[in-house]
């Protein structure tokens, strides 16, 4: 199976988790969504923890340098 990645914005994640919720799919379908929709959940937390942890290596930085 072949990987790719793709830049999307939180707005166009939180549409897509809405398309998702809204689906009407067979199970098999819905397998799949539920895994794309963790997928783009744990890119985002991952993605919003790095900005915290990169905020707070900054801040404790300033405050040596001080």
């Amino acid at each position: 199976m072949e990987e790719v990645e793709i830049k999307i914005n939180d707005v166009e994640a939180k549409a897509m988790l809405q398309l998702i919720a809204d689906a009407q799919v067979p199970a098999e379908m819905g397998y799949i969504l539920t895994t794309l929709k963790y997928k783009l959940i744990n890119a985002f937390q991952k993605k919003q923890e790095e900005r915290t942890t990169e905020a707070v290596l900054k801040n404790i930085k300033n405050e040596e340098e001080e």
